[in-house]
């Protein structure tokens, strides 16, 4: 008898049975739309706010140059004001070339209007980090002739690849494989799929500004030429031991072979695809610090000068190692021990422009 009400109940479409058949499923449908919705707008987001510099951008105040990733959207703008096809001669490289090469003054330098001149080069700047702002306006400079890359020790030492925020940004599934190991993994896998997973640390880093009123910006930094050069350091920055625990963290678990300095030799390759004329240079530092690495740095530095003048070669580039002295900087034109300052970018960019580009 029972199994009987049962059966009936089943088929019954206005039995309590059905009823709660019914709103289970109608739950099971709202969750799977809800979970699409979801999806999708996590989608939407991840393309158009957590892959876009401009959304990371700190401004330019106290020298924030952006932030690590808002630097890319500083360089952006800059590049769409001067236009693309104006551009003959580029540079990149890293703070150490925002501050000592200046397009405007090699421009002056060579007689030619600023246009024709752009620097490339962002803080804390790594051979991937160059590559990837060449791939992304190569085809928007079809006039581009000549580069020149500045390098230095620490964009070669790939021990923490993996841990660089711009890295994390911009690098591609092929250079986060190599720089995986078992602790980083599943961030940089999942973080190529989901920006808004691997740059979480990021965006939450801008909820708190925004809390504290510092973010967004007032306005859109823009500086002609390419990221603004910082003009003043603490004077604790140029001393002996400044250089010292520059040169450390730089060396700091010295590995020569990796993802940076893979990126290196198919950024020149591809200037040589392109004909364009590329100069690396190791560009002056102060003595202080040229003396530390030499002491306490040797072979690694032996090691990296290998390195890179192999890739030069490879590549049909020049690779130059400039001392103070023959450039005619002296310790007044540095701002601390690895940064020019005004006055040094006033010596350094004409010499450059004359030397390597005239």
């Amino acid at each position: 008898m029972s199994s009987s009400i049962s059966n009936s109940d089943a088929v019954n479409p206005d039995s309590p049975a059905a009823a709660v058949a019914r709103s289970r499923r109608q739950m099971i449908r709202r969750l799977g739309w809800g979970a699409l919705v979801a999806f999708l707008l996590l989608g939407l987001l991840d393309v158009y706010v957590f892959r876009n510099p401009a959304f990371y951008d700190l401004g330019n105040k106290n020298g924030a140059r952006g932030g690590f990733i808002g630097q890319f959207a500083h360089i952006e703008r800059a590049f769409e004001a001067q236009g693309g096809e104006n551009i003959e001669y580029a540079i990149f490289g890293d703070s150490q070339s925002i501050d000592a090469l200046r397009p405007d003054l090699m421009a002056e330098a060579l007689g030619v209007p600023a246009d024709r001149i752009f620097n490339f080069s962002v803080s804390g700047g790594k051979p991937t980090d160059n590559l990837y702002l060449y791939r992304t306006y190569a085809n928007r400079m079809p006039n581009l002739k000549k580069a020149i890359y500045v390098v230095n020790e620490h964009q070669l030492n790939n021990a923490d690849a993996g841990d660089d925020t711009k890295f994390k940004f911009h690098a591609t599934l092929r250079q986060r494989l190599k720089a995986l190991d078992r602790d980083n993994y599943g961030e940089l896998l999942t973080g190529w799929a989901l920006r808004s997973f691997g740059l979480r640390t990021e965006w939450n880093g801008l909820i708190g500004r925004y809390r504290a009123g510092t973010w967004p910006p007032e306005e859109e930094a823009m500086f002609p030429g390419g990221i603004e050069p910082l003009r003043w350091a603490d004077p604790k920055t140029k001393t002996p031991e400044y250089a010292e625990e520059v040169a450390e963290r730089w060396f700091r678990n010295w590995q020569p072979k990796g993802v940076y300095t893979d990126a290196l030799t198919e950024l020149l390759k591809a200037w040589q695809e392109h004909g364009v004329e590329a100069v690396v240079l190791q560009i002056p530092r102060m003595p202080w610090f040229e003396a530390t690495v030499a002491k306490k740095h040797a072979e690694e530095r032996d090691e990296y000068l290998r390195v890179v003048s192999e890739a030069a070669k490879e590549t049909g580039a020049m690779f130059e190692v400039v001392a103070a002295e023959e450039a005619g900087l002296t310790e007044e034109h540095f701002r601390d021990v690895n940064h020019m300052n005004p006055d040094g970018a006033d010596v350094f960019s004409r010499y450059a422009a004359r030397r390597w580009w005239e």
